[in-house]
């Protein structure tokens, strides 16, 4: 690529939900059980029903605007709060709290990208050209330098775990793979334990980031392209529910 070929990669935003439902009874003896999610509520309960309440750091929306992004650039001019421009590292970091009353069962993400190439471009999936660095979930490092680590190097508390469209992250993933950011892409990535409740004094949230360069592989075609992430967060009160971006 010659020195003035650029690539620009904007808005990367993390969103959040909020859940609330509660447990309904009718019929003689019978009832049915509603698992809480982000975006139901229950209705003409005989008791008041708890909420899951899910906020994540800096708000429900992430939004990061990069220019002058180039092959093996691990960082870039990102666009700050008050429309300054400053040399920031190309990274990830997002803590979530549950401040709501009800137990959840995980924490879930998922990570969707959109290229829009630049004029005269066919350019797509920028994603398979940002070489994730490290990934951590709740202080345990998963990838470390580019590779990722055995399960016995990121050492994750025995009751925690990350799994991978219900697999875990270690039989997903081999010791010394390289990963991109298309390989946690559009793939359901649920976190145990959730964060704890409001009412737990050890209520302290759950941290999931990585940090990311541009493959030094990227060619002329993206000059220009844009690159837009979307990170969606979501508490689940039970492991039968599904997410895609939202609750199912």
């Amino acid at each position: 690529m010659t020195d003035n070929s650029r690539t620009i990669l904007t808005r990367r935003r993390a969103l959040a939900g909020v859940a609330g439902i509660g447990l309904a009874s009718a019929g003689a003896g019978a009832g049915t059980l509603a698992y809480f999610s982000d975006s139901e509520r229950s209705s003409g309960n005989a008791i008041e029903a708890g909420t899951m309440e899910l906020s994540v750091s800096n708000g429900y929306t992430y939004e990061y605007s990069f220019r002058d992004v180039a092959p093996g650039d691990e960082r870039a001019l990102l666009q700050v709060a008050d429309g300054e421009w400053a040399d920031r590292d190309l990274e990830f970091d997002g803590d979530a709290v549950n401040s709501g009353s009800v137990d959840a069962d995980c924490l879930a993400v998922y990570i969707e990208h959109e290229t829009t190439p630049g004029e005269g471009s066919d350019a797509s999936s920028m994603e398979e050209h940002l070489e994730i660095e490290t990934l951590n979930w709740e202080g345990s490092e998963y990838v470390s330098d580019y590779e990722v680590l055995s399960e016995s190097d990121a050492n994750p508390p025995s009751d925690f775990d990350f799994t991978v469209d219900g697999e875990d992250f270690f039989d997903v993933f081999d010791e010394g793979d390289s990963m991109t950011a298309a390989d946690i892409a559009e793939r359901e990535l649920r976190f145990h334990p959730a964060p704890r409740t409001n009412g737990d004094p050890a209520n302290d949230g759950r941290t999931f980031g990585y940090t990311f360069k541009i493959s030094e592989e990227m060619g002329n075609e993206y000059q220009g392209a844009e690159l837009t992430t979307d990170i969606h967060f979501a508490l689940l009160q039970d492991e039968s529910q599904t997410f895609d971006g939202t609750v199912s």
